[in-house]
């Protein structure tokens, strides 16, 4: 899709409800809402994070999405391909802070470029317990 194109859907995408976690759970495989459900007390306790789908135009002018292969280390998320975004960290005004400050750290972009559209619905990760 053309990135003008996209910047014209984006509009409507700004007053649509997020549909959360109903949606999240159409679209995972069963044992992940099993998991999930075993995971329901650890859930009240999870750590923060933030994490950006951040669209761009390539030279073409097309609309791309930035994504970032995790470090291979001795952890769940190793070698995985993810948004840009981290953990929350005291000093972030609020979890778009993070997400902000996670994308231009890992990715380069400046804070100043990204223009937020709108939050994300929060979704649960069981095996890191974010």
């Amino acid at each position: 899709m053309h990135f003008n194109t996209f910047l014209k859907s984006v509009v409507k995408i700004r007053h649509l409800q997020l549909l959360g976690e109903q949606s999240h759970a159409k679209m995972s495989p069963p044992y992940r809402l099993e998991l999930a459900e075993k995971m329901k007390a650890k859930h009240k306790n999870a750590k923060t994070a933030g994490v950006m789908s951040l669209f761009y135009p390539n030279a073409e002018g097309e609309t791309y999405l930035v994504l970032i292969l995790r470090k291979t280390y001795k952890g769940v998320h190793s070698a995985q391909v993810g948004f840009p975004g981290g953990r929350y960290e005291e000093d972030d005004k609020d979890i778009m802070i993070t997400a902000l400050r996670e994308t231009e750290e890992e990715v380069g972009v400046p804070i100043s470029l990204i223009k937020v559209i709108k939050p994300m619905s929060p979704l649960y990760i069981p095996p890191s317990n974010f």
